[in-house]
């Protein structure tokens, strides 16, 4: 009789904690059985004292111990969890992955910046026939890079702002003014200079993981009436994304949350990590 595993990879990261539940057969594929995610936002307010918030820090707790409930039911041989930006850091981080462990037993392993690029670059490497390009991955406190070539990471680079740091630059909920948007996109172009090899890359791919490029690929979809709702391999020109952008900096955050392709939890930050 051929044995199954079953194995659970969680996420948790600084504007989302997910967990994946999958089935390894015999011959090595994997199947999902549950994904469950939960917008908790715990980088929020991280740049300013370098701590997570009490109240962020109790709802991470539950939803993780929420989890590992959703773990038993599906009779889970193994929890594989993982930390990035926010828990790496937290200065207190370390409190509340001993609370995590004392809890429920889940020991989570926190990726160093330039580790959790790698990571990213490996998931989506794997899954396109791209032999050249770069990799992004926009998280709520960190953006990695990672510029590949014959199927190989060469640079990699982890740079301290995301989706949620961006809505603390300027207010993103409601209409982005002129002002506003100046503002942010000077904050980007200083947070890029540290990446100088950025400047010898010239039409390569930009390959994107994460929510925000989820989003940027739903929103699109939608504007131009795409037969399919499959977002991998799913491409946009540079225009495509600036339309997006034209398009919902215009909108306050009502009118954003009724955005087709847009989730609605991340209505009121979207627009700075689109930019």
């Amino acid at each position: 009789m051929s044995v199954r595993k079953r194995i659970c990879v969680m996420d948790i990261g600084s504007n989302s904690i997910r967990m994946v539940i999958y089935e390894i057969t015999p011959n090595k594929a994997f199947i999902p059985i549950e994904d469950i995610k939960e917008t908790i936002r715990l980088g929020e307010g991280i740049n300013e004292k370098k701590e997570l918030k009490a109240e962020k820090i109790s709802l991470a707790l539950k939803t993780i111990q929420l989890f590992k409930k959703v773990c038993l039911k599906n009779n889970v041989d193994e929890i594989v969890a993982f930390g990035t930006a926010a828990l790496r850091i937290a200065t207190n981080g370390e409190w509340l992955l001993k609370e995590i462990l004392k809890t429920t037993g889940i020991d989570v392993i926190v990726f160093k910046g330039e580790d959790e690029a790698y990571f990213s670059f490996e998931g989506a490497i794997n899954t396109l026939d791209i032999n050249e390009g770069v990799v992004i991955d926009l998280g709520g406190s960190s953006l990695e890079i990672v510029h590949f070539k014959n199927r190989e990471a060469l640079e990699r680079v982890s740079l301290s702002f995301g989706a949620v740091t961006l809505s603390e630059v300027v207010d993103l909920k409601d209409k982005l003014g002129k002002k506003d948007e100046n503002i942010l996109r000077e904050f980007i172009r200083e947070q890029f200079k540290v990446v100088e090899w950025k400047d010898n890359l010239k039409n390569l791919p930009l390959i994107g993981v994460g929510g925000t490029v989820r989003n940027i690929g739903g929103v699109h979809l939608y504007m131009n009436n795409y037969p399919l709702e499959l977002l991998h391999n799913y491409r946009v020109s540079v225009e495509g994304v600036e339309d997006v952008v034209k398009k919902l900096k215009e909108l306050d955050y009502k009118e954003k949350q009724d955005v087709q392709g847009l989730s609605k939890a991340r209505a009121d930050m979207f627009i700075g990590a689109a930019i």
